[in-house]
């Protein structure tokens, strides 16, 4: 009953995700800053156990159900990549950059806020013929950001992180198609939350909210009663 609060539904008070690592002990936050810094965890017991699981249960759903082409890419990247695929220079405050060029090799490089560098990024230079269309690909990545500027409740717990892994899908399309394909894409992803039976609603951005990249954009928000509030989990 939606009229209802989640106590009287379920008949107790929910706690926030930050109560229950805690509680069950699946992630150790302080010796995660010990080790980085703030903005770092590590997962313990059931904690890796569960992350593992969700990642895998994704990447097989979208891989074998929805025939996107398992890849792996790098997360260490060329300058190059982080401009084509639009992510700089509007992101570039927001990446991790490696100096090489002042140990004497011949370019800088940058850790990837998203797998979504490495898939798009595997073509540049390359010119695709309309019959290799659509192209589907999806990987698991290991992903750095900086959260350079956010503050607040959002640094609390498995939130605003510095590193993480999340399941990545990319389509090369034709261009007339690619709304269409958008719609399909978000399908897709509604999917995983469907099948986990997880309460979501989908956003779509306004033009102020979108990226340097993008002319439309869909956020996938599940909601956290202990947090009383939707929380995005992909765009």
């Amino acid at each position: 009953d939606l009229s209802n609060s989640f106590a009287q539904n379920r008949g107790f008070e929910p706690k926030t995700h930050l109560e229950l690592v805690k509680e069950l002990g699946l992630a150790d936050f302080e010796r995660g800053v010990k080790m980085a810094g703030t903005r770092h965890y590590m997962l313990a017991g059931n904690g890796m156990r569960l992350h593992q699981a969700m990642l895998r249960f994704a990447f097989d759903l979208i891989t074998n159900t929805f025939a996107f082409t398992p890849m792996s890419v790098p997360v260490i990247l060329r300058e190059e990549c982080m401009v084509g695929t639009g992510f700089f220079p509007s992101g570039r405050d927001q990446a991790y950059h490696i100096e090489e060029s002042t140990r004497g090799s011949g370019h800088d490089l940058f850790l990837a806020g998203t797998g979504e560098v490495g898939l798009m990024g595997m073509y540049s230079d390359e010119i695709l013929s309309a019959d290799q269309l659509p192209i589907k690909m999806a990987t698991v990545s290991t992903c750095f950001r900086r959260e350079a500027g956010s503050y607040g409740q959002e640094t609390k717990g498995l939130s605003r992180l510095h590193q993480f892994n999340k399941v990545e899908l990319v389509k090369f399309v034709h261009p007339e198609n690619s709304y269409v394909e958008l719609e399909s894409l978000l399908e897709d992803a509604e999917a995983i939350l469907q099948s986990l039976g997880i309460h979501y609603r989908v956003l779509e951005l306004c033009s102020g909210d979108l990226s340097f990249s993008a002319s439309k954009c869909y956020d996938l928000e599940v909601w956290s009663p202990g947090e009383d509030k939707y929380l995005e989990v992909s765009s």
